[in-house]
């Protein structure tokens, strides 16, 4: 058996707001001809450093949860920088977006988790980022918003730590670590396991068909993870990283 990721990309999907406009007979009630309010580029965009709880699931969508927190209480992200669309750029031109997303949130995920595909994938750290909201939309917001996590499979790992441990050349701490259980499921190097990472390496050329594709990942599993780990047992990973290339994660008994 080998563990697999889950790395979801939000759907660029919005789902319409039916907006109510109850005008009041008041001498201070807004007019009808009165000029609308200007629009708000930043509207309702949370505070960079504070922490969320949301789950898995809520991290997969297109906008996050409003609610935030103190990092120094229980959280699953963290917020870790705040960019916003170029002008001219709207939110239905997905690969504008998608470039925008990488100026935004690149060098603040970069900042924990480090460039090298080969280190950071044995690694739980995760960058996920958010749109505002249809409602924060309508008001002017062009904010990006972008989060860091541990994810181990389909689950935020909850932390109380303020700052995530980072990958560097040297090293991968145990706080962030990447490591399997008995019941070959993702866990922290810090919690109970029963594996851990020695080694990655590149698989390149791999069919997209999934039976083929596959069958070339395990031998080059069976090929490639004997000299990356100690002992004459292992288990191993696979973690795409596009253009028929993965990154294939091996794992020592621990």
């Amino acid at each position: 058996m080998s563990p697999t990721t889950h790395r979801l990309a939000p759907a660029l999907g919005l789902t319409a707001l039916l907006i109510s406009l109850l005008v009041a007979l008041t001498p201070s009630a807004a007019r009808a001809d009165d000029p609308p309010a200007d629009p708000d580029p930043m509207a309702g965009a949370p505070t960079v450093g504070t922490c969320s709880r949301m789950t898995f699931d809520e991290a997969t969508q297109y906008s996050a949860p409003d609610a935030t927190y103190d990092c120094t209480t229980r959280h699953t992200t963290k917020i870790v920088a705040l960019g916003t669309l170029p002008d001219g750029v709207s939110w239905d031109q997905p690969a504008k977006v998608k470039a925008a997303v990488g100026e935004a949130c690149g060098p603040a995920w970069q900042e924990f988790s480090g460039t090298d595909p080969l280190r950071f994938t044995r690694s739980l750290l995760t960058g996920w980022w958010f749109a505002p909201s249809q409602e924060q939309q309508d008001a002017g917001a062009r904010w990006i918003r972008c989060d860091e996590s541990l994810t181990a499979g389909q689950k935020l790992v909850t932390v109380k730590t303020k700052a995530y441990a980072k990958v560097t050349k040297r090293a991968i701490p145990n706080s962030v670590g990447r490591c399997v259980t008995s019941k070959y499921a993702y866990t922290l190097c810090s919690a109970p396991h029963a594996w851990k990472h020695t080694g990655a390496f590149y698989a390149k050329k791999v069919s997209d068909n999934q039976a083929k594709g596959q069958k070339q990942l395990e031998r080059k599993a069976k090929k490639g993870c004997p000299s990356r780990v100690k002992g004459n047992s292992y288990v191993w990973s696979q973690h795409y990283r596009g253009h028929h290339t993965y990154v294939i994660v091996c794992y020592s008994k621990d």
